[in-house]
Order: structure tokens, then sequence, then C-alpha cells
């Protein structure tokens, strides 16, 4: 209940980071997705495409074809938000990697 609310996120995604570097994929896709949520309902397009970007290559370690279409997904969505953002250089490089 302390804190402050704009960092919420960035709590969010070191948490997914700590649980990718255990190979706790399916924790690390939760802490994503509420990193993207806080994200989006305070604006901070830049780090909910950094989420987003993070939970699709989270989501390709993963097995099944259905993980695998939804890190295409993910992938696609933070290409998005990359180009919202104007990050165009960054949208380039992962365009290369397609």
């Amino acid at each position: 209940s302390k804190g402050n609310v704009n960092c919420l996120h960035y709590f969010a995604i070191l948490n997914a980071e700590y649980e990718i570097s255990r190979g706790k994929y399916r924790p690390a896709v939760r802490f994503y997705k509420d990193a993207i949520d806080h994200c989006r309902q305070r604006g901070f397009i830049q780090d909910e495409a950094l989420a987003t970007e993070r939970l699709s290559v989270c989501m390709s370690k993963l097995s099944g074809q259905d993980t695998h279409d939804q890190a295409a997904k993910y992938f696609d969505e933070a290409i998005r938000l990359y180009v919202q953002w104007g990050a165009m250089k960054k949208v380039e490089l992962l365009e290369e990697r397609k």
C-alpha cells in the first residue's frame, strides 16, 4: 500500500526477469502481464512496449503452438507500441528479427 504507483510496473518487470533467470517462465508471464496492465493504466507507452517485447520472448520459451502464436501476437503488439512511441530504430531492429 506504500510506494509510488508510477513504479509498480518496474517492480513487475524486475520480478518477471528474476523468474526468467530461475527458469520459471509461467510466473514471469503473469508479472509481465501485470506490468503491461499498469503501464496501460498510467500511459507509460515506452515501458508497455518493453514489457510486451519481453513477454513475447518469454512466451516463445514455453512449449505449445498456442504459446508460440501468443508470442508472435505480443511481438507484433510490441512493434506497434514502439511505432506509437516513435522509436523507429527499435522497430527496425525488431523487424529484422521477424
